[in-house]
């Protein structure tokens, strides 16, 4: 998984369900989740997935992340399932309640979760840029500062 780092997102997102089996395989639940979970989120990212595969991708993970309990997986999953919602006009599937962007910011709050916040965040802006809301796209940008020692104003 260190190529996720290294490496464009283009040439590795074929190897992630590789990379979840053999997580599986070896009993690493958490490390196989954040794998489905990071395809699933790739997809989205770089357009190689369209919006209904990314949501049964999304729908996959979030079965098993509730299945296995991983909260941070589950979380950041339904952000991109928001995402994917608001940008495609459905609801998608039904048989999960997916919590509101809202709802994931009191959520990543409550619980310091600084990768929830981020991926909320990241996706509401997407959502704003792709239905041309740029203004609302700039407000909510400018409310979550970057850290003060970077000297940054915002995080874009």
């Amino acid at each position: 998984t260190l190529k996720s780092i290294k490496e464009p997102y283009q040439c590795i997102i074929a190897q992630f369900p590789g990379l979840y089996n053999s997580a599986m395989m070896a009993g690493d639940i958490e490390n196989s989740m954040i794998c489905r979970w990071s395809y699933s989120a790739l997809g989205f990212w770089i357009g190689t997935q369209d919006l209904v595969s990314v949501t049964n991708n999304l729908a996959t993970c979030i079965k098993e992340a509730n299945k296995y309990r991983q909260n941070n997986v589950l979380y950041c999953a339904m952000a991109y399932c928001n995402a994917v919602f608001e940008l495609s006009g459905t609801r998608g599937h039904n048989e999960t309640k997916i919590k509101t962007f809202d709802e994931l910011v009191e959520i990543g709050e409550r619980t310091s979760s600084v990768i929830l916040d981020w991926q909320t965040l990241m996706c509401r802006l997407a959502v704003l840029f792709w239905m041309r809301q740029y203004k609302d796209f700039a407000e909510l940008s400018e409310i979550y500062p970057c850290s003060p020692s970077t000297g940054q104003k915002r995080c874009l």
